[in-house]
């Protein structure tokens, strides 16, 4: 098997039918409480056309996507989503590589915050993050409830990003 060589680097439109694959399988453990996959193609497609970027760890020597992260840039505090590991490519650390590219281009926004949002019934992500330095902030409804087989809500969880020197 050769060695992966994965940099990070926007996703490319001709790309996105490849994350939603990839984002779709990362969370089909969610098939327990959510009617459907986590993304549809028009939904990717809208979020990088209003400006989220779309980060993906690629091995482009072998045309190979890994992984993806959705960011969002605001004012305070950014936002990071759809955090998603290749299945045959998860328990290499990538996910720490994508949220790590997260928030330093958060940080060197101006960012102060990073935030991500965990639904409540997946009760594994709460120390996954708190092991990355978030801690939960509060409560927000599922932004799709129609989308829910079982009632279910999101945690808030947020962190202090390093500012990056000018």
């Amino acid at each position: 098997m050769s060695r992966l060589t994965p940099t990070v680097r926007c996703a490319m439109s001709a790309e996105l039918h490849t994350l939603e694959r990839i984002i779709n399988a990362a969370y089909s453990v969610e098939e327990f409480f959510l009617l459907g996959g986590r993304i549809d193609l028009s939904e990717l497609t809208e979020l990088a056309r209003t400006g989220a970027e779309l980060l993906v760890l690629a091995d482009d020597a072998a045309s190979a996507l890994l992984g993806c992260v959705c960011v969002n840039v605001a004012a305070e505090t950014g936002r990071v989503s759809l955090l998603s590991v290749d299945q045959a490519h998860q328990g290499r650390g990538y996910s720490r590589i994508l949220l790590d590219a997260a928030q330093s281009l958060l940080a060197s926004s101006a960012c102060k915050r990073v935030q991500v949002e965990v639904v409540n019934l997946r009760r594994e992500l709460i120390p996954y993050y708190q092991r990355f330095g978030f801690t939960a902030v509060g409560v927000q409804p599922f932004p799709k409830p129609w989308k829910l087989k079982r009632a279910a809500h999101l945690i808030v969880m947020q962190k202090a990003l390093i500012p990056t020197p000018v």
